[in-house]
């Protein structure tokens, strides 16, 4: 039932942002033994490159890694899984490697008909297979398109790394990074740290590093300056990745993404969407960026087109519906704002931020109660316990019960006055009791600490009463949103 509606998502975002309709294709590595995805590192490994070089052509819209490894039912054909993801075509590739050679088959079909447009074969060792990465790559692209251009095709054909040694390194990074839980990142790290000793010139593996400090800057309560390290640490591996490869989209949506989130900056993770974009013109992040850089600079309905469009190439991850409800929720379209919300947590029940935007949307429609709800499972689902607590203690009052919201406000004043973070919060949590002098101080220390919560400030339907008072409007210029 949810991939029938994320199907039929995804081919509307596409019409309603691109006409002619751009061609989807969906690279689907199966496994040997089965009809499921193919989830060694070697498998992963090549559909993410092949990804990655067929998302620069500009009219081509490849389904993201995360997407295609989350549909990996082992009764399914890959047409299926295809028209599942919204495809077009399907890149369909297995690999058998044993003592000997190796063999890579690789498939286009036509996912509507499932009739065979291209395949090759290839007998070869692993580091010749994936030497012949770049040349399939664009033998793929001429077959869906018609004909590539000299720059489409010098772009297609470089070389990520010549180290065969690298490269499986980085394939076990990758896989490493797509797995669950917490372990997958400090031995993804350990994997690209391995790739790029063995490759200094490996922009991409630096690309991925960068990803992986950029993720660890946004964790709820970590200390400013380890906020401020990680972040810094991410800025500076992705600015080495670009100096190695000025193609990768991926590295100018980090340096974006650090811009909003870490260093509250409008303007410069504006020109890095561009940048971002303008070398991957379909990367699903690269989109998730500049949504989100228009929501906070109030370009809602432009936010909300662009969330679709990245939705539809990532149509099995909960985290774009989960944002679309926070877009609708700044358009004060409250009820797309739930439905979004609920849609994002029946995807994935454990994923805390729905349950954010939930709670805030009940907030707003005068349920109270339900709002407490929402925000104690979005606490249970690890989200930030400060924050669930300033909104507990603000849907509290709006209760009737102000002894609890006021019990709540003393311990989170108590834990900011020990180490002086969670402002935010505990503006939050004021705003139905505090003098806007005080919760404008709060609002400006959280600035300092580089909250990135507060970078939607011009259009939170919550602080809409403060949007005239001057040190408001000079908070927003210092973010580039006035």
């Amino acid at each position: 039932m949810i991939l029938a509606s994320l199907a039929l998502v995804a081919g509307s975002a596409c019409l309603e942002l691109r006409k002619p309709k751009p061609i989807r294709i969906a690279v689907l590595f199966m496994a040997a033994d089965t009809n499921g995805m193919d989830r060694s590192p070697l498998g992963i490994g090549m559909a993410d490159e092949l990804i990655l070089r067929l998302r620069s052509l500009r009219d081509l819209e490849i389904v993201e890694l995360a997407s295609v490894l989350s549909y990996g039912a082992a009764e399914d054909s890959p047409t299926h899984a295809g028209r599942a993801l919204g495809a077009d075509y399907v890149l369909a590739g297995n690999v058998e490697s044993s003592d000997g050679p190796a063999r890579l088959v690789l498939r286009l079909l036509e996912t509507e008909s499932g009739s065979e447009a291209w395949s090759h074969r290839l007998d070869a060792s692993p580091a010749d297979l994936i030497a012949s990465l770049p040349e399939l790559a664009c033998s793929v692209g001429k077959k869906v398109r018609g004909h590539l251009s000299r720059g489409e095709t010098s772009v297609l054909a470089r070389p990520f790394t010549e180290s065969a040694e690298a490269w499986t390194d980085y394939a076990r990074g990758r896989a490493e990074m797509l797995r669950n839980g917490s372990s997958p990142v400090p031995r993804a790290e350990q994997e690209f740290r391995a790739a790029v000793d063995l490759d200094p010139g490996f922009g991409l593996a630096y690309a991925r590093l960068a990803e992986l400090h950029a993720e660890a800057a946004e964790k709820d309560r970590i200390e400013s300056e380890r906020r401020t390290a990680e972040a810094a640490m991410a800025k500076s591996l992705a600015a080495k990745a670009l100096e190695l490869d000025q193609c990768l989209s991926d590295a100018h949506a980090i340096l974006a993404r650090l811009a909003r989130s870490s260093g509250l900056n409008l303007r410069e993770a504006q020109l890095e969407c561009r940048r971002a974009l303008r070398t991957g013109p379909n990367n699903p992040r690269a989109l998730l960026e500049m949504a989100l850089v228009g929501a906070a600079g109030g370009h809602l309905g432009r936010a909300a087109r662009l969330l679709k469009k990245a939705w539809s190439l990532s149509p099995l991850s909960p985290e774009y519906p989960s944002y679309l409800s926070w877009v609708f929720l700044l358009t004060g379209d409250l009820d797309g704002a739930i439905s979004y919300g609920q849609l994002a947590k029946t995807m994935s029940p454990d994923f805390a931020d729905p349950y954010w935007h939930l709670g805030l949307a009940y907030l707003l429609e005068g349920m109270p109660i339900m709002a407490t709800k929402m925000f104690n499972d979005y606490m249970q689902r690890g989200g930030d316990g400060d924050l669930g607590r300033g909104a507990v203690a603000l849907a509290e009052r709006r209760a009737g019960r102000g002894t609890v919201a006021d019990g709540l406000l003393e311990k989170l004043n108590a834990d900011f006055q020990n180490d002086s973070f969670g402002a935010y919060a505990l503006a939050l949590g004021r705003l139905d009791s505090g003098s806007p002098e005080a919760i404008l101080s709060l609002l400006e220390r959280a600035f300092e600490q580089h909250e990135s919560r507060l970078v939607y400030l011009k259009k939170d339907p919550l602080f809409r009463k403060m949007r005239r008072n001057p040190r408001f409007t000079a908070l927003l210029g210092r973010m580039g949103c006035r």
